[in-house]
């Protein structure tokens, strides 16, 4: 079976059988993760020169030793953004078993800002406020949305102050996004991942 596995994905493949013991170790491990992609850890991180100092930001801002509660990672698409947020994320749901984790991305965000004004409401819904870790990723979308823009800075005004921890993603600097965003990340800490 493994040999015929091989050779329809034109790679070395293995199959195993679990027992029902087996079986519940791996969905306990997959448990402990919380509702995020599994493979999307520190230990699978795949470091090199270009993304470095971008895995070390991350990794001490989820251990909460970087001295601060924004992380901005900026970087070209496909170059980790994504994993080290969701690292960041695992991290924290294992130290706190917190369900107060919210990993999203801009057009997810700017949809349920939308629907608020909608329902009539004129603040940011709660749950970006109150969440314990607030993850937004790509906010270039939001660089042609000024108010959804003004309101995500807004967001992060409260959260800082409150001192509560957040981090956002985006394929340009956010000095390019806004400079009122680039304001607070005086606040924080901002890393680049190279091409």
């Amino acid at each position: 079976i493994n040999e015929a596995l091989s050779i329809c994905f034109s790679e070395l493949m293995r199959l195993e059988l679990w027992d029902d013991d087996q079986m519940e170790a791996y969905r306990e491990i997959q448990r402990s993760l919380g509702p995020f992609n599994p493979d999307s850890t520190f230990d699978r991180f795949v470091k090199n020169e270009t993304n470095k100092e971008a895995f070390e930001s991350a990794y001490l801002f989820s251990k909460d030793r970087a001295g601060v509660d924004l992380l901005c990672i900026h970087g070209p698409r496909n170059s980790g953004k994504t994993h080290l947020v969701t690292a960041v994320a695992h991290q924290e749901y294992q130290r706190s078993q917190s369900n107060e984790i919210i990993l999203t991305n801009s057009d997810d965000f700017t949809g349920e800002l939308i629907q608020a004004l909608r329902r009539g409401e004129t603040n940011i819904p709660d749950r970006f406020l109150n969440a314990h870790l607030l993850i937004i990723e790509d906010i270039q979308f939001l660089s042609n949305k000024p108010t959804v823009l003004e309101e995500l800075i807004i967001l992060l005004r409260k959260r800082l102050s409150e001192g509560k921890k957040s981090c956002i993603t985006s394929d340009r600097d956010v000095l390019e996004l806004s400079p009122k965003l680039s304001e607070l990340t005086n606040f924080g800490h901002t890393v680049t991942i190279q091409e």
